[in-house]
């Protein structure tokens, strides 16, 4: 009671969760994309990292900003709201966050966010109890949490990473798909940087 939630919302099953939440995303909003395009047009299916200290974490720890631009290429303007857990404002990151996302959830367009070493879809929120309310990989991995749990892990360093589904813009296909095959080959061809982070 109470609760603002976005019913139909539903995470897509897929292996990197963060298109899995994209996925889910966009078919609630009514884009028809295929997963592989999805995958294309992102970069997505273009990052892989083989190294060392490759963690089965690793593929989760994206240099979101960096991609931003791509993820344009959705159809819509995406907003990145990060902080590290020891930073010394990532109290008001994390109220940022919480604003941003009601704000998002009232537009009816769910939003996306880190949950240690996953991203899931918000869905909804509660504003009395600062809740929010996720679609997940499976059922028993939707459990509420609190605003200020969000971006926190014990199991990993904490990061807040939320991206907010802005507005619509046109897209031309064309354009989209070159920029994700050039963003390819300039992954391809970058230098190694052994004390870079295991994934982009």
């Amino acid at each position: 009671e109470g609760a603002r939630v976005l019913e139909g919302v539903a995470f897509a099953r897929h292996f990197d969760t963060l298109m899995g939440a994209f996925e889910g995303g966009m078919r609630f909003l009514g884009a028809d994309l295929s997963t592989a395009y999805l995958m294309g047009v992102t970069g997505h299916a273009f990052r892989i990292c083989v190294a060392d200290s490759l963690t089965p974490e690793g593929p989760m720890w994206i240099d979101l900003a960096r991609m931003l631009e791509l993820y344009q290429n959705l159809g819509y303007a995406v907003r990145l709201i990060s902080a590290q857990e020891e930073d010394a404002h990532f109290g008001d990151k994390q109220q940022e966050a919480w604003e941003a996302i009601r704000g998002s959830i009232d537009r009816g367009v769910p939003a996306i966010a880190r949950f240690g070493r996953f991203f899931w879809i918000i869905k909804g929120y509660h504003p009395k109890r600062e809740e929010y309310y996720t679609a997940a990989f499976m059922p028993g991995m939707e459990e509420p949490v609190a605003i200020d749990e969000l971006g926190t892990d014990d199991q990993a360093a904490g990061a807040l990473a939320v991206l907010i589904l802005g507005e619509q813009h046109p897209v031309d296909a064309k354009e989209a798909e070159r920029s994700s095959l050039q963003f390819a080959v300039d992954w391809a061809q970058r230098e190694d940087d052994p004390g870079g982070p295991v994934s982009y």
